[in-house]
């Protein structure tokens, strides 16, 4: 068992034939990548914290409206390719998103009420749709 510092080879083998095709002897060439490798493990991270900074607001800490379209653009193309509908819910400010969930609850107090039970029960039993 060899131990010590590990690293990256990048070997190149070639062989050599005779005058009737057959193998008769390889060669090759080694050389040590391990730099390399750690530029191009640095620069991947980089890379990665660059297209973090580019989406996310530094202050927020939420996505800003370039990773939004960006978001949008495949949707829609996910839709259009399996051809099925795409539902768009843009919900600004907070009293919004209050009525919104307000009239969802109410819509499942008269369904409840109506007798159908069957829209999402578990909601009400947990109690989760009351604001």
């Amino acid at each position: 068992m060899i131990s010590g510092p590990s690293g990256w080879l990048e070997t190149i083998i070639s062989g050599i034939r005779d005058n009737q095709g057959v193998l008769t002897r390889l060669y090759g060439v080694s050389r040590d990548v391990t730099k390399r490798k750690s530029i191009e493990d640095a620069l991947r991270k980089s890379e990665q914290r660059y297209l973090e900074l580019s989406i996310i607001d530094e202050l927020t800490q939420l996505y800003n409206s370039r990773h939004f379209y960006v978001q949008l653009e495949k949707e829609i193309e996910r839709s259009n390719r399996y051809e099925q509908p795409l539902t768009l819910l843009m919900l600004d400010p907070m009293e919004e998103l209050k009525a919104f969930v307000h009239r969802v609850d109410q819509f499942m107090y008269q369904a409840k009420n109506n007798g159908r039970d069957m829209i999402c029960p578990e909601l009400y039993q947990q109690e989760q749709l009351k604001w």
